[in-house]
């Protein structure tokens, strides 16, 4: 007779207790604790966590400054009316205003990028005084009413009758995603010339009501599968917006301090009218943060800007986010995501030579994707195969990252913390290896 485990009892818990928000049980593993680049289950098994948690321990689970920050913190005071204002909120502000332009010095702190997203958005539309906003298909920016308006993901808006959320809000509109991999127009850059992206603009043109209000989108879309789109989109990006009078927003919740190599994605490219952060931002706590211009922020003032709540600029939090900002700076962690992520691209291309199944190896620093094909020349995404892949790193000890979305299962998503060692992702990869041998039914060191 098998003994009850304390994962069976937890599991007969959660099943009576816990809404699910995923179309996916979950039998476990739980678990119970983090340090640095692993966590640990409540049966004291151990797991490399190669997507930092939900890619927000950026700095490793449980980093001992984040920890002091804390206590130190939670000592003084852990929440402050939104109404007054609050030392460490402010000294967080004037640090985060010497790492971005100055037009970007103007923000306010929130508990997750959804939120910070809707900031930007009802604050863009007040300024413009429209209300139409442009995204990019397969972008994810929450599940408020706004941000999952201009979350162009099935499943996000429901998947038909019976199961959708309703309308979504008026005046939001997509544009075709440059998946360049995957071209939704068949085409091929650069000979293409941005097709994606004018074809998109020219379908808004036509369906506009003529109040264009902004342009949201993500530098590296994480959640879309990593895709990145090619040199030189994100300036005609903004070539358009400023054609129509509309602002532009990035949504850097997954790309900020440091993961991508730069300590802000939009380094690559131009400044953003609007700049949001998350997740990586408090290093595991709920903390985001929307950035714009005196200008604007003047404008909204002005006007009567609403966009604050109960948990707005709350001391605890920011002064974990300034924990984070400074061990990102003290140990140079933008570089070590390069010097890491071009390590594991190596590698990932040396197994491409093993296995065929692995179609492309995409993305920058330590947010990386590897997508698995059924055949490399016809490209069919092989959704099984990822499933199948992710299960078997998990049972092995590690945790990645399968993109949950229709048509995306193939897509596997790594972006282990910044402080990642040698050693461990070593034992990742030797992990992977062994997977694909067992998914893929390969001969260990044959190709595919």
């Amino acid at each position: 007779m098998n003994e009850t485990t304390r994962t069976d009892e937890l599991l007969e818990m959660a099943r009576k207790h816990l809404i699910r928000f995923h179309p996916v049980e979950k039998e476990g593993p739980i678990i119970a604790r983090g340090l640095g680049s692993k966590v640990w289950d409540v049966e004291g098994n151990e797991y490399i966590d190669f997507v930092s948690g939900q890619i927000s321990a950026t700095i490793g689970h449980n980093h001992p400054r984040i920890v002091e920050a804390m206590v130190r913190a939670g000592e003084k005071m852990i929440h402050s009316s939104k109404w007054l204002l609050q030392e460490e909120s402010i000294l967080f502000a004037e640090r985060m205003a010497r790492h971005l332009p100055e037009s970007l010095t103007k923000m306010i702190f929130k508990n997750s990028g959804t939120e910070a997203n809707e900031a930007a958005l009802h604050m863009a539309k007040m300024h413009t005084g429209n209300w139409e906003v442009v995204s990019i298909d397969r972008s994810f920016f929450g599940n408020t009413a706004q941000s999952r308006s201009n979350t162009f993901v099935l499943g996000h808006r429901g998947l038909g009758k019976g199961n959708a959320y309703g309308p979504q809000m008026p005046g939001s509109y997509a544009l075709p995603i440059p998946y360049c991999f995957r071209c939704p127009l068949r085409l091929k850059f650069p000979s293409c010339e941005f097709a994606c992206a004018e074809l998109g603009f020219e379908l808004f043109d036509s369906q506009s009501n003529g109040y264009p209000a902004a342009v949201i989108a993500e530098p590296l879309m994480s959640a879309a599968g990593i895709i990145e789109p090619p040199p030189g989109y994100f300036e005609l990006l903004r070539k358009k917006a400023d054609e129509r009078g509309m602002k532009v927003i990035y949504d850097e919740s997954q790309t900020a301090f440091g993961r991508i190599g730069t300590m802000f994605a939009f380094e690559n490219h131009v400044a953003p009218d609007f700049l949001v952060l998350a997740k990586a931002m408090g290093g595991g706590a709920a903390l985001s943060c929307m950035a714009t211009s005196a200008e604007i922020e003047q404008d909204a003032f002005e006007k009567g800007w609403t966009g604050g709540s109960t948990h707005s600029n709350d001391p605890l939090v920011c002064a974990m986010g300034m924990a984070v900002l400074e061990v990102v700076q003290e140990e140079r962690l933008p570089e070590q995501a390069l010097e890491k992520g071009s390590f594991l691209v190596e590698q990932f291309r040396s197994m491409a030579d093993r296995f065929e199944q692995i179609g492309d190896i995409r993305g920058r620093g330590l947010l990386l994707g590897i997508e698995f094909v059924t055949d490399r020349d016809t490209r069919a995404p092989a959704d099984e195969l990822g499933k199948k892949f992710s299960q078997a790193c998990l049972e092995r000890g590690l945790i990645i990252s399968i993109i949950r979305m229709p048509g995306l299962n193939s897509v596997c998503r790594m972006a282990p913390p910044l402080t990642i060692g040698q050693e461990e992702m070593d034992r990742a990869l030797a992990i992977m290896e062994d997977a694909l041998v067992e998914v893929t039914g390969a001969r260990p060191g044959s190709a595919g």
